[in-house]
């Protein structure tokens, strides 16, 4: 009786270090994504800032063509 105590014991201790393996891979690919989309955000949120300063100087030079 304890010999199979023991081997179901080394059996959920083994499952349980298979699903901490699997959740720290898991955790390092969801850094990495979260790493990859600040970095795609970043360049939408430049990109976007650019273009409404692009915009906004427009607007500021418009009523120049505009009375001439």
């Amino acid at each position: 009786m304890a010999l199979s105590s023991l081997t179901k014991v080394r059996g959920h201790v083994r499952a349980w270090k298979a699903v901490r393996a699997f959740c720290a891979q898991r955790g390092g690919d969801y850094a990495e994504l979260i790493s990859l989309e600040l970095a795609d955000t970043k360049a939408k949120l430049l990109r976007e800032l650019i273009a409404m300063v692009a915009l906004a100087i427009g607007l500021l030079f418009a009523p120049f063509y505009v009375s001439r």
